[in-house]
């Protein structure tokens, strides 16, 4: 199918005048929130503020045979708990798509999914993604973008959830601020509303 410029050129005409007129930041948003839900298509719907202590997470991964890694374990014990009960809309997606194609550092990677209308994940994604996420492809891992915890011996992580060998995991990567996460590391993140 051939489109005309003629024929384009009045729909930007159209927009052009949405946009310059009276309701203009109104159009400006609904453009941008639709051009972000085509961009960043929801994976997986997720409930955040179901349960109400670390030990209830601890719980939900011992009874649903989650492994629970060392490092997962410990910023668990410091993670922030979500207080109301929210729907979450989950993005994946990878460095090179956030347009490092060379690797990023963490800031970096936050810096452009925010201005491509992606948020941090709450810590809590991380254990509830893993019990929910249980046809998890062997060999997947994906790291929660979320504001990095300190473990008990001060290293800053996030949580992973992935599954390899020996089953359905949740744990967590630490890093430097300096760290370059490669282009093929995908991240998970929230897609504002």
């Amino acid at each position: 199918m051939r489109i005309a410029f003629c024929d384009v050129r009045g729909l930007l005409n159209d927009l052009n005048d949405k946009l310059g007129g009276e309701n203009g930041d109104r159009w400006r948003d609904k453009l941008v929130n639709m051009l972000r839900e085509a961009t960043f298509k929801t994976w997986r719907k997720l409930e955040v503020g179901l349960l109400r202590s670390v030990d209830s997470y601890r719980e939900l991964m011992t009874e649903g045979g989650f492994k629970v890694g060392d490092y997962a374990s410990k910023i668990l014990n410091n993670m922030k708990l979500v207080e109301v009960l929210t729907t979450l809309d989950l993005v994946i997606v990878s460095v090179a798509e956030l347009g490092f194609f060379e690797g990023a550092t963490f800031a970096q990677i936050v810096e452009r999914a925010r201005q491509l209308g992606l948020e941090l994940c709450p810590a809590e994604v991380g254990p509830v993604l893993r019990s929910a996420y249980k046809d998890q492809p062997r060999g997947e891992w994906l790291r929660i973008a979320m504001d990095p915890i300190a473990d008990s011996d001060g290293f800053l992580s996030v949580f992973r959830v992935g599954r390899d060998g020996d089953g359905l995991w949740l744990h967590a990567g630490w890093f430097y601020p300096q760290y370059v996460f490669g282009p093929g590391d995908r991240w998970v993140f929230v897609r504002k509303p």
